[in-house]
């Protein structure tokens, strides 16, 4: 079968979770016999904008290696409304030229942020099996993690008229209403929707209850562990720290400080914690604090 996905970001320029996610899943189909092209967004301020770069996943010499990635570039020099960062026809032509050279089969969708929702009406249009991954809140947060701007949760965006206050700075009332409205017909296109947890998808039901019956929960995949070089322990030894390993993005929403404010409240000898993340550089400032959280400890 010849599958294209379809994601905003892909390593080694992108290294969060829907990015791997969708590498690794690629290398596996493509190990089982299907082959496979990625198309993902990149930064490229040296490339005309909705151009298109190729390059071939080596996959550091493993059998799963031969990936197909089509990277278009997106620098945002466009992207003049708000409503172009969820309906943006400038990359139709571009997927339309990899979808016909590539001869696709099927469609995923795994993540359509810094692309367009656009394209799931596209694709389907054009004749193709559409499979959806809803990894996040995209289609009903433009902040894509009901966290507001004041930092706090937010408990759903009621129709879009929730949104309005948040977006204010950036949207009017009648563009925000829009951007709910567009996006929920948009669901209603792909012929299946995944998400990877039971709690996305009874968040998304909140907002959506025409997906109920449409959702799929399938848990991301591991990749098969090599041999240990040593026994894991079966459980902890008496009298000794609980170790607590933290691996995630260094961003607010993934909790990191909320680890370290807990550890204020614990004996110093009764716990360990090892914090591996990668830090974004429109959130430095959060990695910052999270430096100066653990040299307070």
């Amino acid at each position: 079968m010849r599958i294209v996905q379809v994601v905003h970001g892909l390593p080694s320029q992108n290294m969060a979770g829907t990015e791997l996610v969708t590498l690794e899943l690629s290398r596996a189909l493509q190990a089982r016999g299907h082959q496979v092209t990625v198309i993902a967004r990149t930064f490229a301020p040296e490339a005309a904008e909705f151009s298109l770069q190729h390059e071939q996943d080596v996959g550091q010499g493993t059998p799963h290696a031969g990936v197909q990635i089509v990277r278009v570039v997106n620098n945002y020099t466009r992207t003049t409304s708000f409503r172009l960062h969820y309906d943006n026809p400038f990359f139709h032509q571009a997927l339309r030229h990899v979808l016909r050279d590539c001869e696709a089969d099927i469609v995923h969708f795994q993540h359509v942020t810094h692309l367009s929702a656009s394209l799931i009406p596209l694709v389907s249009a054009l004749g193709y099996p559409t499979v959806l991954s809803l990894h996040d809140f995209f289609f009903a947060c433009h902040l894509v993690h009901f966290i507001n701007t004041a930092g706090q949760p937010c408990p759903g965006p009621q129709q879009g008229e929730r949104c309005i206050s948040c977006l204010h700075d950036v949207a009017s009332a009648e563009a925000v209403r829009r951007r709910f409205s567009y996006l929920t017909r948009v669901l209603q296109v792909p012929h299946q929707v995944l998400v990877p947890s039971v709690f996305v998808a009874q968040r998304i039901v909140e907002d959506f209850p025409f997906l109920h019956a449409r959702l799929k929960i399938i848990p991301p995949g591991l990749p098969a562990p090599g041999p240990f070089s040593s026994p894991i322990p079966a459980r902890r030894p008496p009298g000794s720290p609980l170790r607590i390993l933290y691996l995630g993005v260094l961003l607010p929403h993934k909790g990191a400080h909320v680890l370290l404010e807990a550890l204020k409240e614990m004996s110093p000898d009764s716990v360990q914690v090892s914090l591996y993340g990668a830090e974004i550089a429109l959130q430095q400032t959060y990695a910052d604090l999270l430096r100066q959280a653990v040299d307070d400890l």
